[in-house]
């Protein structure tokens, strides 16, 4: 099912946010697990430290760079992790009709993952941007409930290589938000997440008022080939909202596109719904000016498996818009 959601229109590249200023700069120059120049022990050392840390990458070597941890710490403290700070990393700057051509050389990879989540966010007013995340037992990215809003996740391939043309995904889904006041990707080109190829379903709204944005949910790179958040079990769908591309879980007040410039999400080729709203309590959501069921031109079917937008019985109150 296609439904075109988004007038298209130009875009010129605004650079990604970052804070203005940073309590303490901590450097990553390795891939191991742990250890002095680790990323693990660079988030220890940012959890420690009061106020917003930058958590900075300067590998050696071209790349990419694959960091395979066993887990890593969980964030508690406001910090700005930022892959595009490798040398040689760039976001996107293609326009909003086009795909990403961001060239991302941090990976984390979840195949020798213990358990849990790739990146855990337990803090507010973070911003994770620039990170290829994959194959972790979980999600790849989680905003805990009892760490507060204003988080920012941007510039991500989340269930894809770095190329974002191979699937490799996340077992329980791409990205998860249990707390409100949160933006996955945003208006300018270079804010466009792929969250692509994971299983379960691509984006998972546990909390109400969050806003997701530009990204490309359910294609590759290139936003015209489907690369589509899967079923938990790679078959067809066992349950509501299961492979849907972006999964609401009966909350409300949430944004999904908008008619400003380049807010418009692509949500296609995935193997449930577009969109799943469900339940009495899915109230005030707004979806508009998004591209559901084709590729990034608008003109070509690249389909959902299930439906474009799904409502279920008793969900009112709510906004479709083109």
């Amino acid at each position: 099912m296609c439904i075109l959601n988004r007038v298209l229109i130009a875009a010129t590249l605004v650079v990604l946010a970052t804070a203005s200023a940073h309590a303490a700069t901590f450097t990553v120059t390795n891939t191991n697990d742990s250890g002095p120049g680790s990323l693990g022990e660079a988030i220890l050392a940012a959890n420690a430290n009061s106020g917003t840390d930058l958590i900075a990458f300067n590998i050696p070597g071209s790349g990419p760079h694959t960091i395979q941890p066993a887990q890593l710490p969980t964030i508690t403290d406001p910090v700005v992790i930022d892959g595009y700070s490798q040398p040689g990393a760039s976001p996107n700057s293609n326009p909003p009709e086009s795909g990403t051509n961001a060239v991302l050389l941090i990976e984390l990879d979840g195949s020798l993952a213990s358990c849990c989540f790739g990146i855990a966010l337990n803090t507010a007013n973070s911003i994770v941007q620039g990170l290829v995340i994959n194959r972790f037992p979980n999600k790849g990215l989680i905003v805990l409930g009892l760490g507060g809003g204003g988080n920012v996740i941007q510039g991500n391939f989340i269930g894809t290589d770095v190329t974002g043309t191979i699937a490799l995904g996340n077992s329980s889904g791409g990205v998860e938000l249990d707390t409100a006041g949160n933006t996955i990707g945003g208006t300018t080109v270079a804010a466009r997440n792929l969250i692509s190829g994971n299983r379960a379903r691509g984006i998972d709204l546990i909390s109400s008022g969050n806003i997701i944005q530009g990204n490309l949910i359910g294609t590759d790179a290139t936003g015209t080939v489907s690369l589509g958040n899967t079923t938990a079990s790679g078959g067809p769908p066992a349950f509501p909202g299961d492979g849907a591309g972006v999964d609401t879980n009966s909350v409300g007040n949430t944004m999904i596109g908008g008619t400003t410039l380049g807010a418009g999400n692509i949500i296609s080729g995935n193997s449930g719904s577009g969109i799943f709203l469900a339940n009495a309590s899915i109230t005030d959501n707004i979806v508009e000016g998004n591209f559901i069921g084709t590729d990034v031109s608008g003109i070509t079917a690249l389909g959902n498996d299930g439906d474009g937008i799904l409502l279920r019985a008793s969900t009112v109150q709510n906004l479709s818009a083109p």
